[in-house]
């Protein structure tokens, strides 16, 4: 059921575009939108509960293992895009600037990095929260983008 809604999205939304005039109109309408709403509809029209069906759904997807740090990995980009929209990161970058000398910028990177690996319990969501935080806080403080993140990060494997 759950296919058939992607595809009526898919189809539906492509077809309204090309009656519009718009040119390829079936690739101006994101299929990964087109599958999220195919999988909202499932999880609303399967019986059971919540529980049984993010089991269901990972274990269709393919190794649950892989399939869960990709749903962290996406989740936490929304996260971030989400804050970022919000001015949090440029208000976090300002904080940053202000409370931690340029000289210590990578220290202080690597100590929000593991609170936030603590606290998440997972590295992969860790490094997608901070990483736009701990880019434009290095852009900002002139240091080498690369030299700094690695430094930043090489510890959070061991946490």
């Amino acid at each position: 059921m759950s296919f058939l809604i992607f595809v009526l999205v898919y189809l539906i939304s492509g077809i309204i575009l090309q009656t519009k005039g718009i040119e390829m109109a079936f690739y101006q309408f994101p299929a990964p939108i087109a599958a999220s709403i195919g999988i909202v509809f499932a999880f609303i029209l399967t019986k059971g509960s919540l529980d049984e069906k993010f089991n269901v759904f990972i274990k269709g997807c393919g190794d649950d293992n892989i399939i869960i740090m990709c749903i962290i990995y996406l989740l936490t980009r929304v996260f971030s895009a989400v804050s970022s929209a919000m001015g949090g990161v440029e208000s976090t970058v300002k904080l940053g600037l202000t409370l931690i000398p340029v000289k210590f910028i990578t220290a202080g990177i690597f100590i929000m990095a593991a609170f936030i690996s603590v606290s998440t319990g997972t590295s992969v969501g860790t490094i997608v929260a901070i990483g736009s935080i701990a880019v434009q806080l290095v852009e900002k403080a002139g240091l080498n983008l690369s030299f700094s993140l690695l430094r930043s990060f090489r510890g959070l494997s061991v946490l």
